[in-house]
């Protein structure tokens, strides 16, 4: 009797467990999260990440004029040999600013920037733009006079 139920109920069971995922919650993925977004840069797991063509030393620079220049509170700014952080506060709420540089090469310095424990895509996106427009002022656009 046992092995009638055994194999009638036990085996169609373990089954059907083995095909589930290894974790309760689905895989699913999330636009802003996961993905590439469009142009040079990726929001990933809180953090916008993008690699600029210039070296660590003047991205280093940008970074912390760009803080500046954003009105962000200073924290703390430490440049090693191939790498660099720059920390800031938010004003308003005292969420941190982190930006995390780290040679590729000579002329290619990776950027991560993450605003807040969880990530704040928008103010990261913001922080972002600043640093590249600082390191590429003749790229930055300006709108055409207007016309009288």
């Amino acid at each position: 009797m046992t092995t009638s139920f055994a194999r009638r109920w036990l085996a169609p069971v373990l089954s059907v467990v083995l095909l589930l995922p290894g974790s309760c919650a689905p895989p699913v993925l999330s636009a802003g999260l996961s993905v590439a977004e469009a142009g040079d840069a990726a929001f990933f797991e809180g953090a916008l990440r993008a690699a600029v063509k210039h070296d660590l030393a003047s991205t280093f620079a940008a970074t912390n004029k760009a803080l500046a220049e954003l009105a962000y509170e200073p924290c703390v700014s430490n440049l090693k040999d191939h790498s660099g952080e720059v920390t800031a506060r938010e004003s308003n709420d005292g969420r941190l600013v982190v930006v995390t540089l780290k040679e590729s090469s000579l002329k290619v310095t990776l950027l991560q920037v993450r605003v807040g424990l969880f990530g704040d895509q928008q103010i990261s996106r913001i922080v972002m733009s600043e640093i590249v427009d600082l390191l590429n002022p003749e790229a930055k656009t300006s709108a055409p006079p207007h016309p009288k």
